[in-house]
This record gives structure tokens, C-alpha cells and sequence, in this order.
């Protein structure tokens, strides 16, 4: 009992570090700083935006892994279709690794893609955020 109620403590710990540093890969993109900077600037980005940070990211990984399991049902059963046996060492196993591998990248993309966006509209950026003029 006291060891589940460690793990359960250190698994919340994990995921409130978790959202407070979700934002280290943009800060270091974007800013000449060390590796203590950029802990610190990620805490302060965060700050006051936790909860809509921790939504942001389980509506996020709710959605994905959903996508994962519906392309990985299709992708098997058209493998299924096309070669028979999905199996390992096969050539449907091959599509199916493929596939799935392919739809987690584009996920991952977009994932960095939205922390991106996020760091740059953060309250405490000094830089201006928008769609770029285009001259005209």
C-alpha cells in the first residue's frame, strides 16, 4: 500500500514537471541561453497556465492515440487483404510498422508544431506574433 501510494505521488509529481517544462524545446530553439535558462523560462511561461496546458495536452494525446488505433485497424486489415498473414518478418508487418510509424511522426510534428505556436504567443514573449505582412 505505502509503495502505491509512492508511485501514485511520483507519477503526479512527473506529470506537474512534466507541463512545467513542456515548453524547454521551444525556449531552446529560440533562445541563445544554457540548460538552467531554459528550465527557468519554461517554468515562467507556464506559469498561471497549467491546467490549460494539462487540457491542451490530454485532449491532444486522447486524439492521437485514437488516431493511431483507428490507422493501425486499417492499416492491418488492408495488409491482411493484400498479403495474408500480418506477421513479424512479414511483408504486412512491414506496411503495418510503416504506416504506424509515418502517423506518429506527423503526430509528433504536430505536437512541436503546437508548443511551437504556444511559446510564441506566450504572455511573457516580448516578441510580436502574427501573420507576416506581405507587402502589398
Amino acid at each position: 500500500a505505502v509503495a502505491a501510494i509512492g508511485l501514485l505521488a511520483l507519477t503526479i509529481l512527473g506529470i506537474f514537471l512534466a507541463i512545467k517544462f513542456i515548453l524547454t524545446s521551444a525556449v531552446a530553439s529560440a533562445e541563445p541561453v544554457g540548460p538552467v535558462v531554459i528550465l527557468q523560462r519554461s517554468w515562467k511561461l507556464t506559469r498561471g497556465n497549467w491546467w490549460r496546458l494539462f487540457g491542451f495536452l490530454l485532449i491532444f494525446a486522447l486524439g492521437a492515440i485514437a488516431l493511431i488505433v483507428a490507422v493501425g485497424a486499417v492499416a492491418g486489415l488492408l495488409a491482411k487483404l493484400l498479403f495474408g498473414d500480418v506477421s513479424p518478418l512479414s511483408l504486412g508487418g512491414l506496411l503495418v510498422s510503416v504506416v504506424g510509424q509515418l502517423v506518429s511522426g506527423c503526430i509528433s510534428v504536430i505536437l512541436f508544431v503546437m508548443l511551437a505556436r504556444i511559446y510564441a504567443q506566450a504572455p511573457a514573449q516580448d516578441a510580436e506574433v502574427g501573420i507576416p505582412s506581405s507587402g502589398i
